[in-house]
């Protein structure tokens, strides 16, 4: 009696095994991505330039393999790389994601809010007018993003909340998810000219211009403060076949009189997402002026060690 017994209890251990491998099979354990982990998306050896990507307000659920924080960044990454001059000159890049998990979803909006426990404590609209989003633990993502790769070039900081916001500057950037893929196309390529190509804003803001005076504007290689054409900083474009439409256009870092850009428009300036049928959308709302792509490749050979040559930049230079 005892053995039949024995014998049962086996038969049901063994069928309770194989119905949990078989469960494992049919709806196997998801797969996350760590607190930590780097995904490098390519590399082109050394010396190269190195951009970052990373996200803030992600949670557990959102770093599952092929999750919302890895399509969202791969999205961001592949707009960048897609336009000019990062696609032309993409062989002197190199690019890692690094996942982070945040506590809680999204970010604190305002200026008294320090509610929403995110990895990176981000937030929009909480410091000074131009600072449209933030972090206010830039330590901790640096720390982060040297799990890639030290010093990077770049780091580029998506903030996972449906709103349409950027700040850039100084090798860092911090924008938001978003409400779209026109969005995400702009923002990124404007706030990597900031960051990156020490590129000045175009667009007229009456409240930003009250905050900025033009004496102490940085010296914008795509504004100037002189309209002359014998003069301004970009004239060595004018009478070059296909860059007809570089000129001096008064209106630019904020205000409509005393400063000049290169051409009458471009991705740096008004960041809004176009109000426009698809089909219609303009080249220009996602394309550098060509002082601005001239400066941005200067920026990539001294990074690479390269000198720079205006004959080679005019031969790779694409006018879209």
């Amino acid at each position: 009696m005892k053995l039949t017994v024995w014998f049962a209890i086996c038969i049901v251990f063994l069928i309770l095994l194989g119905c949990d491998r078989l469960l494992d099979t049919l709806y196997p354990e998801p797969q996350l991505h760590a607190d930590g982990e780097v995904q490098s998306l390519f590399t082109n050896g050394s010396p190269n330039v190195d951009v970052v990507f990373m996200g803030d307000g992600y949670t557990r659920r959102d770093l599952l393999v092929g999750g919302k924080y890895e399509s969202d960044l791969l999205e961001v990454a592949g707009h960048l790389f897609n336009a000019h001059p990062y696609n032309t000159y993409k062989q002197y890049f190199s690019a890692h994601i690094v996942y982070a998990e945040s506590n809680a979803s999204g970010t604190d909006v305002g200026t008294d809010y320090d509610v929403i426990d995110t990895k990176f404590d981000t937030c929009l609209r909480c410091g000074v007018p131009e600072s449209k989003t933030a972090t206010r633990d830039r330590d901790l993502a640096y720390e982060y993003a040297d799990k890639a790769v030290s010093d990077p070039e770049l780091v580029v900081l998506v903030i996972n909340i449906d709103e349409t916001l950027g700040t850039g500057g100084g090798g860092f950037l911090t924008m938001t998810a978003g409400a779209g893929g026109d969005w995400k196309r702009r923002a990124i390529i404007h706030e990597t000219g900031h960051a990156f190509g020490r590129l000045g804003d175009e667009y007229i803001n009456a409240g930003l211009a009250a905050l900025r005076d033009v004496a102490s504007m940085p010296d914008y290689p795509n504004l100037d403060t002189t309209g002359d054409l014998g003069a301004v900083k970009w004239s060595h474009f004018f009478g070059l076949p296909k860059y007809e439409m570089v000129g001096a256009f008064e209106g630019g870092y904020y205000r409509a009189a005393g400063v000049w850009r290169p051409e009458k428009q471009s991705v740096m300036g008004p960041t809004s997402p176009p109000r426009v049928d698809r089909n219609t959308i303009p080249g220009w709302l996602y394309r550098y002026n060509a002082p601005s792509r001239e400066a941005i490749v200067k920026k990539i050979m001294s990074a690479v060690g390269i000198p720079y040559s205006f004959h080679a930049f005019l031969e790779n230079d694409l006018i879209e």
